[in-house]
C-alpha cells in the first residue's frame, strides 16, 4: 500500500513539475502584440498623454525597414484605428 501511495505522489509531483515548466513561456507586452497586429490591421501613432475624452493628435507610423515592425515617435503610442490612415 505504501508503494502505491508513493507512486501516486511521485506521479503527481512529476505532473506538477511539467506543468510549471509550461507556465514560464514569455508573454508579449501589449506594445509588442499591437505592433504585430498593426502590420495587418490599420493603426495610428496617437499622443500618449492625450486625455481619453479628446481626439488625440496623431503622427505617421515609422516602419523599420529591416524587421517591418511599426514604431512611433517619442511621446506617441500605437493604437488600432477603424479607418485606413
Amino acid at each position: 500500500m505504501r508503494k502505491l501511495i508513493a507512486a501516486v505522489w511521485a506521479a503527481v509531483l512529476a505532473a506538477l513539475s511539467l506543468a510549471s515548466g509550461c507556465g514560464g513561456t514569455p508573454r508579449l507586452e501589449r506594445g509588442d502584440a499591437l505592433a504585430g497586429a498593426c502590420q495587418f490591421k490599420p493603426c495610428v501613432c496617437a499622443d500618449a498623454n492625450a486625455p481619453f475624452w479628446l481626439q488625440a493628435k496623431t503622427a505617421p507610423i515609422i516602419w523599420n525597414t529591416e524587421t517591418g515592425a511599426p514604431t512611433c515617435p517619442t511621446g506617441y503610442v500605437l493604437q488600432r484605428t477603424e479607418k485606413k490612415q
